[in-house]
């Protein structure tokens, strides 16, 4: 399931992965209809997340299981830029922003869904706000939900082949087992690099 899922670019990623995806919710009425127009096979919800239920995912899916939920909640307030780059001078309080509450909304339906591992995306400045704190926060909400490994790492796209110096908080969550942390394009160069001069 694809939440947040804009015109479809972490769509077009899983099923790339060959993974089927069952159902997308987006808020925004021309992302909603560029991604049908991109996967008319795929549902589309368009509707807030707010006034999204497991009870209405699954009207729509039926009983199928759900093995993963994406999602890149909307992101600025965890951005530098705008509000929060004038942090000191603007009584910026993060716990209040309501901007950042669609990261718990996300959770939310994790925790409704019960997947068996999670992706979740955001910008690098997920990571200092409130001084790590609110990471740790949302970590912390996972864990109670029994995703217990959970991996993040900021992540430059130009490292995977990516023409765009673009780097994003990726996390993964799962229930069991370990998730191994996929080599970097410029690492396996490197690493090639090293392996010819040392033979």
């Amino acid at each position: 399931i694809d939440l947040f899922s804009g015109a479809g670019g972490l769509t077009i990623a899983l099923k790339e992965s060959g993974f089927n995806v069952v159902l997308a919710n987006e808020i925004n009425k021309r992302f909603a209809e560029t991604h049908s127009y991109n996967f008319p096979e795929i549902p589309m919800i368009e509707q807030d997340i707010k006034e999204l239920t497991a009870e209405k995912i699954h009207e729509i899916i039926g009983d199928k299981e759900v093995d993963l939920v994406v999602g890149g909640p909307p992101c600025q307030g965890f951005s530098i830029f705008g509000k929060r780059r004038f942090v000191n001078t603007q009584g910026y309080e993060p716990k209040t922003d309501p901007r950042n509450h669609l990261v718990y909304e996300y959770i939310r339906i994790v925790k409704e869904l019960r997947p068996k591992f999670f992706f979740m995306e955001n910008v690098k400045g997920f990571t200092n706000l409130d001084n790590g704190l609110f990471l740790e926060e949302v970590k912390k909400q996972f864990a109670e939900l029994g995703y217990n490994n959970i991996w993040w790492k900021i992540v430059c796209a130009a490292d995977y082949g990516v023409p765009q110096n673009r780097r994003r908080v990726v996390f993964v969550g799962l229930k069991e087992g370990e998730f191994e942390y996929p080599h970097d394009t410029l690492a396996t160069i490197c690493q090639r690099i090293a392996e010819l001069y040392s033979g």
